[in-house]
């Protein structure tokens, strides 16, 4: 690394460190306040009484580190999810990261969960405000910058789901890591771009990783090319930065690429979410009726938005003279142009030239990231305004500013509270004409005390509780019910409790669930849930709920359960004993809705029904055991995936235990494993090794002799281990790179 030079170019002036005056640290306790008093209502009873996907998929996977943390119960491999699954591999998870295992390992759960969230939010709008402040700007519209982010879908939406929230804020501060090594390329700055970069990864959500990247690269390369000068001295430390924060992470990488790539081989399965182009335009229609997920997921409105954004920003672009923000609106237009998601140019054009590429189904690469530099870019358009003395410009900037913070912030509100409408035009009609007035009068210097006073007018909006829960007596009931399916899954650990709700009451129940922002009765409903542990809580552990809600669409057998749901409601001819949900272990069946309406198949009887007639758990007395017999021509030998020799070869790496059972064979065959195939599974049969083969899809088998036979399961997570050396290696050659820079110093 070379040290910076010390002139600039003309039109970008020099700025060192961050400033850390008294005033930008008012605006950041500001921006903290704001979110702090936005969020109150949350925190008072919890914020995992928030949204959907907080139930179903993020207050249960804290739940599961936050137990793993304190009782020593982290396993790679949960039997219990979507028929087993790696959990350590699912990057929505974010096992790893540093920060989410400090807030785990030290506090309460609930705490912990709130912490995160909270944490999250404030991390991304300080990382914009301070991005601003690299560019030059003013406190005051650094500030925009921040609320603009704090209060956009991409914070307000991300109370959906913690795994958005927290990948967004470690994005947003790899890219202000970015700047502060492109404006001062040190050896220091090197090493803290690359500690930024693998934090981000650490963060685990692959769409918003692959977003930031884009973005990164984009916005680089256009500036190089405006200073080709530069090419020789930075283009290798940019790279080499991002290989090393790659590999700092490795330890979460190698596991999620292990799990893509085994994903790509199973037809039924997506590689990535994906998010249709129809649901952003509903959703940009304000609209969300036809939009499926629109209601539900309106943090996906940040693609619509970002494309708005472009229509009205760059007719000022005239108005920039930093080449940086200039390579910010370059990023964003090529990220919009070059989407890889449904309809996007560059997904059309590798779906064309890749067979199969359309089942990686990536996002839209701005889907996130892009709401980060947005803030800044429309901030600088602002300062640029009020530098001129053209009355259009300032009407142009102006106006495009208004309409981004009126879509960003009025998105949820419309969305998710039809009736908040009138207050959202309301709103958007007296901001752009207090921004009038301020230019008329000669003051738009005091825009950014207007947009504060819109984001507490939101805040002002989203506190009264709009929607009510469900009867307290719905919550005894499934309190009741869990109690009695925890003592029966003591007593046959092996099997599986599955949900199959009825379409009607899982349209309800969804409905429900979408229907809580602010509902007074959730958070003891969610709290109630977790201490019982009922169906209605995604626990991981205990109940698989996310067979139902596609929380893991990884690891998702969507033809399997669909067959299962037939043969439990009977219309399914197949004999009791060879079902789907006989050779799968599924023991109990909670079910969900009108209970006397729906008929029970064969070899399946009702053990415990609610007084209400809303819940019951049904015990399939036909389920198999786990490793069963089959008559079948032996299996010729497999080997072992690369990957997992060299793990098995580390000293320290022995397999997690999955018991050991014993097998009456009656003759030589086959036992087929109800369990997913995938690297790293090894069996034991009377003491000696067999690596296991797929099987129907679904599952494993391996070679058995005839007679009476000792099977042990093992796991070996082979791309932890290795990821482990790896980024052992990457972080001692950054702890390299610093020290050398200090003694060059």
């Amino acid at each position: 690394m070379e040290p910076a030079p010390r002139t600039a170019p003309r039109d970008e002036p020099s700025r060192g460190p961050l400033p850390t005056s008294l005033p930008s640290a008012g605006a950041l306790a500001l921006i903290a306040a704001l979110l702090g008093l936005a969020l109150l209502p949350c925190f008072t009873e919890s914020l995992s009484a928030l949204t959907g996907d907080n139930v179903t998929f993020s207050l249960p996977m804290h739940a599961s580190l936050h137990r793993a943390l304190h009782d020593g119960s982290f396993r790679f491999w949960d039997p219990a999810v979507s028929f087993g699954f790696p959990l350590y591999a699912e990057g929505q998870l974010a096992w790893f990261h540093p920060w989410k295992l400090a807030l785990l390992g030290a506090l309460p759960l609930l705490a912990a969960h709130d912490a995160i969230y909270l944490s999250s939010f404030v991390l991304t709008a300080a990382c914009s405000f301070a991005i601003a402040r690299t560019f030059g700007l003013g406190v005051g519209l650094a500030l925009v910058a921040g609320l603009a982010l704090a209060f956009s879908p991409a914070v307000i939406g991300n109370l959906y789901n913690a795994s958005y929230a927290h990948s967004i804020a470690w994005s947003a501060l790899c890219l202000l890591a970015f700047e502060r090594w492109y404006a001062q390329p040190t050896r220091a700055r090197f090493a803290g771009f690359a500690a930024a970069t693998s934090l981000a990864l650490f963060a685990g959500y692959v769409p918003t990783v692959y977003a930031l990247f884009l973005f990164l690269g984009i916005a680089f390369a256009i500036r190089l090319a405006w200073e080709p000068r530069r090419i020789v001295r930075l283009a290798p430390a940019f790279a080499a930065a991002l290989a090393l924060g790659v590999g700092i992470a490795a330890v979460q990488v190698l596991p999620l690429l292990e799990l893509a790539a085994h994903s790509v081989r199973q037809d039924s399965v997506e590689v990535l979410n994906a998010f249709p182009w129809q649901n952003f335009l509903a959703g940009l229609a304000f609209d969300p009726a036809p939009a499926r997920y629109a209601a539900d997921r309106y943090v996906y409105f940040a693609a619509p938005l970002a494309t708005v954004l472009a229509a009205i920003a760059f007719p000022c672009l005239p108005l920039l003279r930093d080449r940086r923000a200039l390579s910010y609106a370059g990023a964003i237009a090529a990220c919009v142009l070059l989407g890889a998601g449904p309809g996007g140019w560059g997904f059309e054009l590798a779906r064309a030239a890749l067979p199969g590429f359309d089942r990686l189904r990536l996002l839209s690469p701005f889907l996130f990231v892009v709401l980060v530099p947005s803030g800044v870019l429309l901030a600088a358009l602002l300062r640029e305004a009020t530098r001129t003395g053209r009355t259009r410009a300032q009407l142009a900037a102006c106006g495009a500013v208004a309409l981004f913070l009126a879509l960003i912030w009025s998105g949820p509100l419309w969305t998710a509270l039809p009736s908040h409408r009138a207050w959202v035009l309301g709103l958007l009609a007296a901001t752009l004409a207090a921004l009038a007035a301020l230019r008329a009068s000669g003051r738009l210097a005091w825009a950014p005390a207007l947009f504060a006073a819109v984001v507490l007018a939101e805040i002002a909006a989203l506190r009264p509780a709009h929607f009510s829960w469900m009867p307290d007596s719905v919550l005894d009931e499934g309190a009741e019910l869990g109690a009695l399916l925890r003592e029966k899954m003591r007593d046959d650990p092996d099997a599986r409790a599955m949900h199959f709700p009825s379409r009607a009451y899982d349209a309800a129940f969804k409905g429900m669930v979408l229907q809580h922002w602010t509902s007074p009765g959730y958070a003891a409903f969610v709290r109630s849930s977790m201490a019982a542990r009922t169906p209605f809580a995604n626990l991981l552990d205990d109940l698989p709920f996310a067979e139902a809600n596609g929380a893991l669409p990884l690891a998702g057998f969507p033809e399997l359960l669909a067959t299962m749901q037939d043969e439990v409601r009977g219309r399914v001819a197949t004999p009791p004993g060879e079902r789907e949900i006989d050779r799968f272990r599924v023991r109990w069946v909670v079910q969900l809705g009108d209970v006397a309406r729906l008929p029970v198949a064969p070899a399946l009887r009702v053990i415990w029904s609610a007084p209400s007639g809303r819940l019951a758990l049904l015990e399939n007395d036909a389920a198999r055991p786990l490793l069963q017999w089959r008559a079948a021509p032996p299996l010729a030998a497999a080997s072992e995936p690369a990957l997992v020799r060299i793990a098995r070869a580390l000293p320290w790496v022995a397999g997690e235990a999955h018991g050991e059972r014993e097998v009456d064979a009656p003759a030589d065959g086959r036992l087929f494993v109800p369990i997913p195939h995938y690297a790293g599974w090894i069996a034991r049969v009377d003491g000696t090794e067999v690596v296991p083969r797929p099987a129907d899809g679904f599952g494993m088998e391996l070679p058995v002799a005839a007679g009476r036979r000792r099977v042990e399961l093992r796991f070996v997570p082979a791309a932890f281990h290795v990821g482990v050396c790896v980024s052992l290696a990457s972080a001692l050659a950054v702890a390299g790179v610093l020290a050398s820079g200090r003694r060059a110093a």
